[in-house]
C-alpha cells in the first residue's frame, strides 16, 4: 500500500495535515549515526505521542509504532517496529546507501472491533470503529536522509570548467554531462577563471560570481523535472547535499537554496576581504 499525505482513510487518522484529532500529536525525531569505514548505519529515534487511547493500544500490543524504511539504491524496503521509549535501530553494512525515505506510522497489529475514539473530530459522530489488521492509526511526514560520503564531497568536484570559443566574451553556459557538469566559459576569461580557482584568496569571489549562478541553474533544471539524471555521478553528489540540507528539489527557492549548498559564499568574501578590527 502506498502511503503519503494524499492518502485518505474512512476513519480518523492522527497526522499533522489532518484535523481528525484536533488536540493530539504524533511525531518521530530521528538522528542518523554512520560508521563510513564499514558502511554501518543506525537510526536513533524518539517518539512524541499524546493520544492516550492510541498509546494504550501500543502498550497492549494491539497496535505498533514504527516506520517504513525504503532505500532505492539497495532495494531495501522494510517495516521496522519502534518502541515508545527512545532507542536505536541498527542496519547491516550496505543495507542503506544513498537516499533513504523513512515513513513513520502507527498501525493495527490485530483486529480491533467496536473501538470508540474519544478525542477525534466531532464530524465522526462519536461512533465505534472496526480496525482490521494493518489499518493505519497515525502518520508523520516522510523523513529523508542520505547515507554515505556523497553529501560530504566538495561541491566544486562535480563541475569541470572548459574553454568554449563559441561563447560570447565575458559569459558562460552549462551542460550536464554524465560524470561532471561542464561549465563552458568564454575564451577571454578562461585563464582568469582558472587562476582564481587556484587562489585561496580569490576563490570566494569565484564561488559567488560563477558557482552560485551555476548551482541556481542546476536547481532550476532539476526542479523542471523534464530530464532524468539519476545515473550521473554529479547528480548523486548534488542530490545527497540537498537531502542532507532538507532542500526539496521539486519546490526549491533558487537563490536561498543555492547559497545554502555553497555554505553562504558571500560570508567567505567578508571573511577574506572584510575590514580588520
Amino acid at each position: 500500500m502506498k502511503i503519503d499525505e494524499r492518502t485518505r482513510f474512512p476513519y480518523p487518522v492522527l497526522c499533522d495535515w489532518s484535523s481528525d484529532y484536533p488536540n493530539a500529536k504524533f511525531g518521530v525525531e530521528l538522528t542518523v549515526e554512520e560508521i563510513p569505514s564499514c558502511a554501518e548505519v543506525s537510526l536513533r529515534y524518539r517518539i512524541a505521542l499524546d493520544e492516550p487511547q492510541i498509546e494504550r493500544l501500543i502498550k497492549s500490543g494491539e497496535a505498533a509504532v514504527g516506520a517504513y524504511v525504503i532505500c532505492g539504491d539497495t532495494y531495501f524496503s522494510q517495516l521496522i517496529t519502534f518502541g515508545l521509549d527512545s532507542d536505536v535501530i541498527s542496519f547491516r553494512a550496505g543495507e542503506l546507501v544513498g537516499r533513504v525515505v523513512i515513513k513513520p506510522i502507527i498501525w493495527v497489529r490485530r483486529s480491533i472491533p467496536n473501538f470508540r475514539l474519544d478525542r477525534c473530530h466531532e464530524e465522526f459522530g462519536g461512533k465505534n470503529f472496526h480496525f482490521s489488521t494493518g489499518s493505519i492509526l497515525a502518520q508523520d511526514s516522510d523523513i529523508i536522509v542520505n547515507v554515505g560520503l556523497d553529501k560530504l564531497a566538495q561541491i566544486e568536484t562535480i563541475f569541470s570548467i572548459v574553454k568554449d570559443e563559441n561563447i560570447a566574451d565575458g559569459t558562460f553556459e552549462i551542460s550536464p554531462g554524465t560524470d561532471k557538469i561542464k561549465v563552458m566559459v568564454a575564451e577571454n576569461i578562461y585563464r582568469t577563471v582558472n587562476e582564481m580557482r587556484e587562489s585561496k584568496r580569490n576563490l570566494p569571489i569565484l564561488i559567488s560570481s560563477l558557482y552560485l549562478p551555476v548551482v541556481m541553474q542546476v536547481l532550476d533544471m532539476l526542479k523542471d523535472g523534464s530530464q532524468s539524471f539519476d545515473e550521473c555521478r554529479w547528480y548523486r553528489v548534488f542530490s545527497a547535499k540537498c537531502d542532507h540540507l532538507n532542500i526539496d528539489i521539486g519546490s526549491t527557492e533558487l537563490l536561498r537554496d543555492a547559497q545554502r549548498i555553497l555554505q553562504s559564499p558571500f560570508s567567505l568574501i567578508a571573511n577574506k576581504y572584510g575590514a580588520k578590527k
